[in-house]
């Protein structure tokens, strides 16, 4: 909606946070809108949506990661959880391989720290 290119991380993380607030206000408030908690799942592979999800995220996703690639960002997320003090604990992490992935892929991703594919 207007925001810059290079802005659009930060205007992210703003509106998670904004977001969050407004659903604990309305759960404390007992209003219809709460159903219980929901989950902000981060998206992307830069080292900026990295910490986003590692700082204010409940998961992760990203689409056609190799085991090697899915090593890494989950080996990376763990530094940051470090760095923010928070554990891994209630953190989903999915790809998407696409239609092609072999099923010794997928095996791979698992080991690798991929919940879901």
């Amino acid at each position: 909606m207007g925001t810059p290119w290079q802005r659009r991380g930060t205007r992210t993380g703003d509106a998670v946070v904004a977001m969050r607030a407004l659903c604990e206000q309305a759960c404390s408030s007992r209003l219809p809108v709460c159903t219980g908690s929901w989950q902000v799942v981060v998206g992307g592979h830069r080292e900026a949506a990295l910490k986003r999800a590692a700082i204010r995220g409940d998961g992760r996703c990203d689409f056609n990661l190799t085991p090697d690639d899915s090593r890494c960002a989950v080996g990376r997320l763990h530094e940051l959880w470090r760095e923010q003090r928070r554990s891994r604990e209630s953190f989903e992490m999915f790809i998407t391989r696409g239609r092609k992935a072999a099923p010794e892929s997928i095996a791979a991703c698992r080991d690798a720290g991929v919940d879901e594919r």
